[in-house]
């Protein structure tokens, strides 16, 4: 229940507990086999806990279509789910995975990594503090023919999955002659974030606690018929800030960590480097839209961090009193000290 039995209206229980839908409609939609939702899970809809309301002809069993617009957010992020498990067909395999290269890959068909981007051992499966893990599921090893004999083959996909209260940091499996593209990642509402950067093989990429992220393999072959398609410098201003980023050269893209060079600051979150952590009680620099006290996302109204107000410093007992322009900071003057004029 993460803090309260029952509805609330505290505004970090709620995005915790919306956070966990992402994540267990992600585990569902991205795992093998035939997935089940039940009529309104893809907008929240619930039955109070009550696992067994066959007999419940009331508000329990009923489904309020309201709840589709209410949490529409929800919705599309269930929807893109969907849209990615019918365009994957490594998400849909009719084969059980053999764990092992197959036809002449480069790679096995499924590979697990703990957080370092080592290869799971069976030490690492049978520890009972393990909570962070990575699959890869690689579409070139796909043992299977499709209805006219022609062998299926798709993208090599990366599934990063944190259940720890805290956040992790993930180093990204290397492949020769590609990057990774970040598809999804339950920590934002939409499940995308403002960017998809690429993140290149062997650098890190930061999970926030009890969060999942799908990446998939850009070859760098895709990258370059990008870069020599005709007209794109003339489309790509009118293009939105996410389509520019996905058309952009390989080469031009890649970064050590998705949380780097992040874009301004939009509607609804701190446009500041640091704020107050509540949790911490303490001034916690940021480290993208991550706090560094507590491990979780940062956001206008999520109830535990603050930015930094003149007042709000006052109170914590620093001064707010600016340098002179005069006088570069942190390097010590000779004049006299003035009386302060009062600042805003």
């Amino acid at each position: 229940n993460h803090g309260v039995e029952g509805p609330t209206d505290d505004p970090e229980i709620l995005h915790f507990r919306a956070r966990q839908m992402r994540n267990f409609l992600a585990t569902l939609l991205l795992s093998q086999g035939v997935p089940m939702i039940v009529a309104g899970d893809e907008f929240a809809r619930t039955q109070g806990g009550n696992n067994n309301a066959w007999c419940q002809d009331n508000e329990t069993s009923w489904v309020d279509w309201n709840l589709a617009e209410e949490n529409r957010e929800l919705l599309e992020f269930t929807r893109e789910l969907i849209r990615i498990f019918r365009r994957h067909p490594v998400l849909r395999r009719r084969k059980f995975f053999q764990g092992r290269p197959v036809r002449g890959a480069e790679i096995k068909d499924i590979s697990w990594f703990r957080p370092d981007g080592e290869e799971m051992t069976e030490g690492d499966w049978r520890d009972p503090h393990a909570r962070s893990l990575a699959v890869r599921l690689a579409g070139d090893a796909m043992d299977e023919v499709d209805e006219r004999g022609r062998r299926i083959t798709d993208d090599t996909l990366l599934i990063l999955l944190n259940a720890h209260h805290r956040g992790v940091t993930f180093q990204m499996p290397e492949r020769p002659g590609g990057n990774w593209e970040q598809v999804i990642d339950t920590r934002e509402g939409h499940g995308r974030r403002r960017t998809r950067r690429l993140i290149k093989g062997g650098t890190a990429y930061r999970m926030e606690a009890r969060s999942l992220a799908l990446f998939r393999l850009r070859p760098a072959a895709e990258a370059a018929r990008e870069q020599e398609r005709p007209g794109e410098e003339e489309t790509s201003a009118a293009a939105p800030p996410e389509a520019e980023t996905l058309e952009q050269p390989a080469t031009a893209e890649v970064v050590a960590d998705s949380t780097a060079e992040a874009a301004p600051p939009g509607p609804g979150e701190p446009p500041t480097q640091s704020v107050f952590c509540q949790r911490s009680d303490a001034i916690v620099a940021l480290d993208g839209d991550f706090c560094r006290g507590c491990s979780q996302r940062v956001f206008a109204g999520d109830g535990v961090h603050r930015e930094l107000t003149p007042e709000m410093l006052e109170r914590l007992g620093y001064a707010t009193t600016p340098v002179p322009e005069t006088e570069a900071q942190g390097e010590p003057t000779d004049e006299p000290d003035e009386a302060d004029e009062p600042t805003e």
